[in-house]
């Protein structure tokens, strides 16, 4: 039998997609992302382009799959704002996209998918990601529900696939073990994880330190080491900047007045024209028209910067 969580705080469990990131399979979140999520003051939510159109054609990919794989019956998941399926831990739990039943009775959860091309698709796989995700929503499934199903559209492709994953018993007590002891260590004892790079961490530092509150000092061994070699990191990567300029003109005197060139194991590089991007003028706007343009002006979130000294070379 199915159990949902009594409400949709989001903070207080580890949703699905969130998952593969603490497992390292994500390309949009980190660890110290979803530590930031779940600990601090909740952002606004925002959609991009591909949410959008995830969200748009959810229900037109799950009906085409329900009917490919000849479904009894089938029934779509909440929305954003609906309550998860609570799974055996407390902080573990997920959003269905929707459930199967067929001939015999089994019952399946549904994911849905929609990319912009196969990679990770070919030879009846599934991307990491999505087979990481689809495995934490089994490890929430109560034990009648015997598999999972995902459903993909492939936008460019213009193509329907569809995947089985199977009940894995010890690959989901597993995950459950390894989410369950991050969740412990880090939000439990509220002790963030190392920094990543990634926004979370970014954002994590402007709200633990949103200003300086003490003078200059003198650098202690530790923090001069770090100065020291991001000026040297900031040199290499300004030269090896100058260095793919310097690549990609020899490439575009080579191609000349080809369109491109075309290598099997890689792809085609090309050298195409194309229209200049419409732009903006506000300096000449506040010249011309300054009571306009100040009605338009907004001013963004006060941050604190960081600066390195200038190299000496």
């Amino acid at each position: 039998m199915i159990t949902y969580r009594k409400d949709n705080n989001r903070q207080e469990y580890l949703g699905a997609s969130e998952a593969p990131a603490l497992l390292g399979l994500s390309t949009w979140a980190t660890p110290f992302d979803v530590w930031a999520k779940k600990t601090l003051p909740p952002e606004e939510s925002t959609s991009n382009s591909a949410t959008r159109r995830g969200h748009i054609l959810e229900g037109a990919i799950f009906d085409w799959g329900a009917a490919e794989v000849s479904a009894d019956w089938s029934e779509r998941g909440g929305n954003f704002h609906s309550r998860p399926v609570q799974g055996p831990r407390p902080w573990a739990a997920f959003h269905p996209d929707g459930w199967l039943k067929n001939e015999a009775g089994d019952e399946f959860v549904v994911e849905v998918k929609t990319a912009r091309d196969g990679d990770g698709w070919e030879d009846d796989g599934i991307p990491a990601v999505y087979a990481a995700q689809v495995r934490y929503q089994l490890a929430c499934c109560p034990d009648n529900i015997v598999g999972a199903y995902v459903f993909a559209y492939i936008t460019f492709k213009d193509e329907f696939l569809w995947r089985y994953v199977a009940r894995d018993p010890a690959q989901e007590q597993a995950m459950l073990d390894f989410c369950g002891a991050w969740w412990e260590r880090h939000v439990t004892a509220n002790v963030p994880p190392a920094f990543d790079g990634s926004d979370g961490a970014s954002r994590y530092l402007l709200d633990k330190h949103p200003k300086e509150r003490t003078p200059l000092d003198e650098a202690d061994e530790n923090e001069s080491a770090l100065v020291s070699g991001l000026m040297t990191m900031k040199a290499d990567a300004k030269a090896l900047e100058d260095h793919i300029k310097v690549c990609e003109q020899e490439l575009k005197a080579l191609i000349g007045d080809r369109e491109g060139v075309f290598i099997p194991e890689v792809g085609k590089a090309t050298w195409k024209y194309q229209k200049g991007r419409a732009g903006f003028d506000a300096k000449r706007l506040a010249k011309d028209q300054p009571e306009i343009h100040t009605q338009y002006v907004t001013q963004g979130a006060e941050q604190r910067v960081l600066r390195l000294p200038r190299s000496k070379k």
